[in-house]
């Protein structure tokens, strides 16, 4: 006798109960149901003060507006350059920073919470770091290019940065950036280079 059949009989005296009686019987009815329906509006309740404010933001944390950076590189995009703006006006430092993407655009973000920037003016640092390739994955049964394979594994690479340096520090940066309101800027970085990272 299956499973189904042994408990669809435990109405007593044989006589089968209906699929909505034995889930009633087996699992207590409409207790259940309550008590699902009680747990997942409790959940939801819960949930919506989780909404769009994210994580807090520290005391005096400053309103921002909408800040576009756009980097070139010998007239074409630089992609996976980090921009960062410096107040030059004594304001506070509150780590404005962006990401170019493959067009050259960085989207400027401000402590990591809110997007744009601050209201100020900047100095404007870039830079784009390199790390050298290790070596190819080696042929696992070739047991010396394994112990070599390892060994450069442990060693620090070198990392070039791909920008002039003098745009990688604040002190000698020439980029100024005036962000009064909604803020698209292009700057251009000259040539590319390889210097030594930093």
């Amino acid at each position: 006798m299956s499973n189904f059949a042994s408990l669809s009989t435990l109405g007593g005296g044989g006589k089968p109960l209906s699929r909505n009686r034995l889930r009633q019987k087996k699992y207590g009815g409409s207790s259940v149901t309550l008590l699902l329906f009680l747990t997942v509006s409790g959940l939801l309740i819960g949930l919506s003060g989780c909404g769009p404010s994210g994580p807090p933001k520290p005391p005096g944390f400053p309103d921002t507006v909408p800040c576009v950076i756009t980097i070139t590189q010998e007239s074409g995009p630089l992609d996976g350059a980090l921009v960062e703006l410096h107040p030059t006006d004594g304001a506070q430092d509150w780590l404005v920073r962006g990401t170019t993407n493959e067009s050259g655009v960085a989207k400027m973000r401000t402590y990591g919470l809110a997007d744009g920037a601050p209201k100020g003016k900047y100095k404007v640092v870039v830079t784009k770091i390199e790390t050298e390739p290790g070596l190819p994955e080696p042929d696992w049964n070739d047991l010396a290019a394994v112990e070599r394979f390892n060994q450069s594994s442990n060693q620090i690479r070198p990392s070039h940065n791909l920008v002039e340096t003098v745009y990688g520090n604040v002190t000698s940066t020439t980029l100024e950036l005036d962000v009064s309101g909604k803020t698209e800027q292009t700057f251009d970085v000259g040539k590319t280079v390889r210097a030594p990272a930093k």
